[in-house]
Order: structure tokens, then sequence, then C-alpha cells
């Protein structure tokens, strides 16, 4: 039996949200995942084969954003196919840490597709670059927002 898996809904033209289910279908919490994250390989393996074989070419964010009061919330992220990317119509920021093997390419790449938008890559992280360097994280956020 499998330790994760996967749900999916649609949530319009699109996008998918995906929840996070552990192997009694119970939904994992941004604290299980965070947690699972930093410590099992297994787990990691998991969420980016995952990531790999999302249905479209997709950008994942979670939602909303994790604070100390969010953790024990049900974990949910968002994937967009890259073609709605283009109908964007505000300043826009894609960033992910520099060893995230799911996402720094695309980062890269949806940039090209926003108009007005901005990479930042997060030195010496992963996929929780909020986390793994807040200080490098919270200096591109404050970056982009120009203050």
């Amino acid at each position: 039996m499998k330790e994760w898996r996967v749900r999916t809904f649609p949530a319009g033209a699109e996008t998918q949200r995906w929840e996070l289910l552990d192997a009694q279908g119970r939904t994992q919490t941004f604290d299980d995942v965070v947690r699972g994250w930093r410590e099992r390989e297994d787990f990691r393996s998991f969420w980016c084969s995952s990531l790999r074989n999302a249905p479209f070419d997709a950008y994942a964010w979670e939602c909303p954003p994790v604070t100390a009061n969010t953790l024990s919330r049900g974990f949910d992220c968002v994937f967009v196919a890259s073609p709605l990317l283009a109908q964007i119509q505000v300043p826009c920021l894609f960033l992910c840490g520099e060893f995230d093997e799911s996402t720094p390419a695309a980062n890269r790449a949806f940039v090209s597709l926003v108009p007005d938008a901005k990479v930042s890559i997060i030195p010496g992280a992963s996929h929780m670059p909020m986390f793994e360097n807040p200080t490098a994280f919270l200096t591109a956020l404050r970056w982009f927002a120009g203050t």
C-alpha cells in the first residue's frame, strides 16, 4: 500500500487543486508535509514524482501562505496550465529554492509567459525555501514588493 496519495479536484479551466492524503485516507496538514519534506527521503521522492506527473505543464503553489497559525490546516496546492499564465494582469513573482528539482526550470520558463513577472531562486533551499532559507526568502519578497 502506498504511504501517500494525491486527490485531485477540478478548479476551473486548465486548473487542478490537489490534496495530499496518507495511507488511511486522512488529509495531511501543512505541518505533516513540512515534517515529511524535512525528514523523509521517501516523502520527497513521492512529492517530486507527483509534480513530474502533473497532467499538464504546471506551476504549483501552496495556499494560503503558511504561518505558525496555519500549519494545522489541510495541505492543498493548485496547478495552473501554463497557457493561462499569459492572462495574469498583475505583477507576479515566481519563487523557489535552487535545489528544488521540480520548479527552478519551470519558473524560468513561466516568467517569460507572464507580463510583468520576475523570478527569484532562493540559494541553499529546495522545495520549502520559506523554512530552509527564511532570510533570503523574505529578502526576495521585499525586493519584489519594492521595500
